[in-house]
């Protein structure tokens, strides 16, 4: 027990967190994981379908449709986040997103085109906003010591 709890404190230092920091670092670490492996694997899934349906020569096409999706997103969101609570906001974009993936399995498989706007309209319109929403979250987590 004594030895674990040296070693516990060599993380301490190391990380420089007290041992009441942890189960917040924890979360925060945990959320960001979860969203990080979602985002690669999602983001790879379209531009890999997108490819495999349209080509390779119209890839910048689709990174052009998602800044705009993405810059539109923000343009909303700055206005929701003045109306809204965050931690509603929070739950009413990854219901939204849902809601949009969820439709992606009922389309019929010969719709790859609306296929492909729900998942990209889903990363570009609610995911990225998501990522900034909890980065607004994080930083309310922690005092401005802590971080």
């Amino acid at each position: 027990m004594i030895n674990l709890k040296r070693h516990f404190s060599l993380f301490n230092r190391l990380f420089n967190i007290n041992e009441c920091e942890w189960s917040r670092v924890v979360m925060v670490w945990l959320l960001k994981f979860l969203y990080r492996f979602g985002f690669v694997i999602g983001w790879t899934l379209i531009t890999a379908m997108f490819v495999a349906r349209f080509g390779i020569s119209l890839l910048p096409y689709l990174f052009v449709a998602n800044a705009i999706f993405i810059m539109l997103g923000s343009m909303t969101y700055v206005s929701l986040l003045r109306k809204f609570k965050r931690s509603s906001l929070i739950i009413s974009t990854i219901f939204l997103a849902g809601v949009l993936l969820l439709a992606v399995i009922f389309l019929p498989p010969s719709q790859n085109f609306l296929l492909l706007l729900f998942l990209l309209l889903a990363e570009s319109l609610f995911l990225v906003q998501l990522n900034l929403l909890f980065e607004d979250l994080i930083e309310s987590l922690f005092s401005s010591l802590e971080s």
